[in-house]
């Protein structure tokens, strides 16, 4: 098992956050997602979130889906401001977990959804509120 890494793609017109996962979104985590928005000047704003889980997995060990469930709420409640977050995730074993993590978004009031592709994904960011 490999622990998730986070990438940052730059977005041409600098009003979206794009986040790429690859790894094992259900191993213990540093920080690093709330780390990297903060670094990018992102943490405190109402950007749009498009995080691409498409190379992520959820490996099938006893807690994962309980640690990622607190990792999302952690990040959900220290800092993040209300927003849009677009998930994109393959039709996996990690899809599940990825409408898991939506639901739990949307508890906190942020405006959540899965989409299969990045193009639906941008589609609805860009959309009506």
């Amino acid at each position: 098992m490999t622990a998730s890494s986070f990438t940052v793609v730059a977005d041409p017109s600098g009003r979206v956050l794009h986040l790429v996962v690859i790894g094992d979104i259900g191993l213990p985590d540093p920080g690093q997602v709330r780390d990297t928005l903060v670094d990018v000047g992102l943490g405190d704003s109402t950007a749009p979130l498009i995080v691409d889980l498409r190379r992520a997995t959820l490996a099938p060990h006893d807690d994962a889906l309980d640690t990622l469930r607190d990792r999302v709420t952690r990040w959900a409640t220290r800092g993040l401001a209300r927003r849009r977050v677009a998930l994109v995730a393959a039709p996996d074993q990690a899809l599940a977990a990825t409408h898991d993590i939506a639901d739990l978004l949307t508890a906190y009031g942020y405006r959540s959804q899965v989409f299969d592709t990045p193009a639906a994904a941008r589609e609805w960011i860009d959309g009506p509120l």
